[in-house]
């Protein structure tokens, strides 16, 4: 998930969609979700002005049926990074807000399947940076 230099909601991936689709051809009875994050991956960027989760949501509609609706729907699996410092170890409000209204939009216009599975650490949200280490492993 990045924008374009004009500032609109673009999806890319270097996965081999080929291989992908070889995949869900043999298994056409199994969910194929499109997984964002993961550890040390990127989170949602942060978006242009005019642009927020309903807009992701329309990059990855289109993205999907560019690529024959490889896709029944989308994971969230952001979690942290090795680097405690690097951006993707916390998460701004933004970025929740973006995951909020993309997923909302992915199950109620589209009716696609939407999952998140944070890690433990994540759903202690009153936790302040005084209780980082007992998260940190």
């Amino acid at each position: 998930m990045v924008p374009t230099p004009s500032g609109k909601a673009s999806i890319k991936t270097d996965l081999d969609l080929s291989a992908i689709r070889a995949i869900r051809e043999r298994f056409n009875t199994v969910l194929h979700v499109a997984a964002f994050g993961g550890w040390n991956g990127p989170h949602p960027h942060p978006s242009p002005p005019g642009v927020g989760g309903k807009e992701w949501c329309d990059a990855f509609v289109d993205f999907n049926g560019q690529n024959g609706h490889l896709f029944d729907g989308i994971d969230w699996d952001l979690e942290g990074h090795d680097d405690r410092t690097a951006p993707t170890s916390l998460f701004a409000i933004t970025t929740l807000d973006i995951m909020a209204d993309f997923s909302l939009e992915a199950k109620t216009r589209y009716g696609m399947s939407v999952s998140l599975a944070p890690a433990e650490s994540y759903l202690d949200a009153m936790a302040g940076p005084e209780s980082d280490e007992e998260f940190f492993l």
